[in-house]
C-alpha cells in the first residue's frame, strides 16, 4: 500500500526524441524541488504530475489515490507555470473570485489570503499594471484559493528581479507550511532557500533523490565544478580569438 505522505510514481513518457523515464516516491511535506540542467525533463516530470502529459506505462498514486488516468481537473492540484497568467480582462478582485469559485472544498477565506498575499493595495488592478513580483504573488494566491492537495511550481522565479525573488521567498515559505510544493528549478540558491528534499534528474532519468541537507554539498561542488570549466573554455575562446586578430594585423 502507498504511503499516504507520499507520492508515489513511474513514468515512462516519449515526447519526440525526449526519453523520460522515473520511478520514485516523493514525500508530501514542505518542499520537494526537481533540479537539473535544461533538457533533463523537469517540466515534463511536472506536467506528468500534473495529468498534462500521458504516461501510457507505470503507475502514479497520491496518497493512496490513484492518479494514473485521472484527468487533471479531479487531481485537486494548482499548478503554477513558468509564465504565469492572469485573466487579462479581470482584475486582481477577479482573478481572486474566479478562483474561490472552483474550489472543490471549504477552506481559506478570501481576506485570510488577500491579507497573506497584501493584496489589498492591487485588487482594482489589471494584471498588466502589475510588476512581475506581484503577478506572481496573486497567481499564488489564486492558486491557494483553489483549495489545492498539492501545488506544482514551475520556475517560480523566472522572469523577476533579485529584490522581487527575495520578497516573494516568505510566500512560498508559508505555503509549504500549509500544503505540499513540489518546485521546479534549476538554481541551487532558490533550492537551498526553500527546499527540504531534492530529486536530481539528468538526460530524463534519475540520478539522485535526497533529503536537501544530503544532497545540497554534492550539487554545489558539482555546480561550482562547471561554472570553472565555462569560465576557462571562454579564456580560452577569447586567447585563440585574440591571436587570430594579431595574426591578421601583424
Amino acid at each position: 500500500m502507498t504511503d499516504r505522505n507520499q507520492l508515489s510514481l513511474d513514468v515512462d513518457v516519449q515526447h519526440g526524441a525526449f526519453h523520460l523515464a522515473i520511478a520514485c516516491s516523493l514525500p508530501l511535506a514542505g518542499v520537494t524541488a526537481i533540479y537539473g540542467a535544461s533538457g533533463a525533463g523537469k517540466t515534463t516530470l511536472l506536467r506528468c504530475i500534473a495529468g498534462l502529459h500521458a504516461s501510457p506505462h507505470g503507475h502514479m498514486h497520491f496518497r493512496q489515490q490513484h492518479w494514473q488516468h485521472l484527468p487533471t481537473h479531479r487531481r485537486g492540484l494548482a499548478y503554477v507555470c513558468q509564465q504565469a497568467s492572469l485573466f487579462p480582462h479581470l482584475t486582481v478582485s477577479g482573478n481572486l473570485d474566479y478562483a474561490q469559485r472552483r474550489a472543490r472544498r471549504a477552506g481559506h477565506q478570501r481576506e485570510e489570503i488577500i491579507a497573506l498575499f497584501a493584496l489589498a493595495p492591487l485588487l482594482a488592478r489589471a494584471p498588466q499594471q502589475l510588476s512581475g513580483g506581484e503577478r506572481q504573488r496573486v497567481v499564488l494566491a489564486r492558486a491557494l484559493l483553489s483549495q489545492p492537495q498539492l501545488l506544482l511550481l514551475d520556475e517560480p522565479f523566472s522572469g523577476i528581479d533579485q529584490a522581487q525573488r527575495t520578497a516573494l521567498l516568505p510566500y512560498i515559505r508559508h505555503l509549504s507550511q500549509q500544503l505540499p510544493i513540489i518546485m521546479v528549478s534549476h538554481d541551487l540558491r532558490d533550492i537551498e532557500c526553500l527546499a527540504q528534499h531534492i530529486v536530481h534528474l539528468a538526460d530524463g532519468r534519475l540520478i539522485a533523490q535526497a533529503p536537501a541537507s544530503t544532497l545540497l554539498p554534492s550539487l554545489r561542488a558539482h555546480s561550482d565544478s562547471d561554472r570553472v570549466a565555462a569560465l576557462e573554455a571562454e579564456n580560452i575562446r577569447l586567447r585563440a580569438a585574440l591571436a587570430g586578430q594579431q595574426r591578421l594585423m601583424g
